[in-house]
Formats: C-alpha cells, structure tokens, sequence
C-alpha cells in the first residue's frame, strides 16, 4: 500500500474549506515565544518563506501558542515513550477524528524513524493488524477507546499497566487527549494539509463528515 501526496484542490473529508486564514510571515513576537523557527528539529517555515498552516493559524493567538507549542515540544523532545509508541498513538487518533493535517505530518515523522507504508496503511483501518506486536495493539486500542468511550477501558488498561510505568500511562492518556483536541481544532478552523504533504494511505480514507 502507498501513501499519496497531497493532489491540488484536496479538502479533509467534506470540509467547507480554510476557515481562518494563516498569517503569511510570523512576526518576531511569535518567533520569540516559539523560540524560533524550527521545532524539535523541523522548521515551521516552509522553502517558499510562509510558516507551516498551523502555526500560521495560532499565530493569531499568541498567548494560546506559547503553552501549546511547550506541551507538543514536550512530548517531541522529552517524552519518556519510545518514539514508535508515540507514533502509533497520534497515527491512529489523527485517522480516528479524520485529522489530515496531523496524519500527513506525522507519516512524514513515522517514516523518518523507519515506520513502513504498510504499517501506518493499517493505523487507518478498522481493527488490530496481524504485523502489530501485542504491546503496540494495546497502543492502538488505546487510541481507540478514547475516540470510542472518552476513556481507556479496564481490559485495555490493565494490558498496558503490564507494561508501562505509571509516569509513561499518564503521558499516553495525556497524548491521546492533546491531539484529539488538536484534530478537533484543526477541523474547526479548516487547516489545510501543507502542499508536499502526505495524505490517506491509498483506499483508507475515513467516513465522510455527517
């Protein structure tokens, strides 16, 4: 299975379009509150001098932008999960809340750290797959019954306490929440995918809006 890139025109599901427009340069105000333009790793500036469309959009709220680019720096550069582990989860919430924004740009991540096409075509599909691990399925129902049930299930939880240090399930439950709410809003606002980004793996897109 492949992952295709962005095709020109594309909307998230059946978004109505950019909701609230990016700013096209971002000022030295944000520049200093995000402590400038790269994140754990990857500038927020794209090659054409426009900064990526989510901080484009927040930059429009700086007081909002500052704690919120410290909790994704946060679980980027301090987490204590295994980058896979935490790949998994905003994978499989990003497809789950059909946020095409997240999972394009976190295929970019999961690739970069030897994720294969396969293995995140099957965070966007109904069920466990076969090629996870037990310890990685756990991960993926995780995601799951928080987008089921706004909780973790005791079945669930108990297989993942098995595993996990109590700090490490605080950091998956906390993960799980923040790009739920991070999806949500980037619905909301209509953030388009950046223009060399992937999208759904090939035949996996998530049900229509209702």
């Amino acid at each position: 299975m492949t992952v295709h890139p962005r095709s020109e025109g594309h909307r998230d599901g059946e978004h109505d379009g950019t909701r609230i427009d990016p700013v096209d340069a971002l000022s030295p105000k944000v520049l200093d509150i995000l402590g400038g333009a790269v994140l754990s790793g990857a500038s927020l500036v794209r090659p054409d001098g426009r900064p990526l469309n989510l901080f484009g959009v927040l930059a429009k709220h700086p007081l909002l932008l500052g704690p919120f680019t410290a909790l994704s720096r946060m679980f980027a550069n301090d987490c204590l999960l295994p980058i896979r582990a935490r790949e998994i989860v905003i994978l499989r919430i990003a497809w789950r809340c059909r946020g095409v924004y997240s999972f394009g740009q976190h295929t970019i991540i999961a690739r970069r750290v030897g994720f294969t096409d396969a293995e995140i075509a099957t965070l966007a599909e109904a069920g466990v797959a076969a090629l996870w691990s037990d310890e990685e399925g756990d991960l993926i129902r995780l995601a799951d019954d928080l987008c089921d049930n706004d909780r973790v299930t005791d079945a669930t939880w108990s297989r993942l306490a098995a595993r996990w240090s109590e700090p490490e399930l605080i950091e998956l439950s906390m993960l799980g929440g923040l790009y739920r709410m991070a999806v949500g809003f980037m619905n909301s606002v209509g953030l388009q995918p950046e223009p060399d980004a992937p999208l759904w793996p090939d035949g996996h897109e998530p049900a229509p809006w209702p």
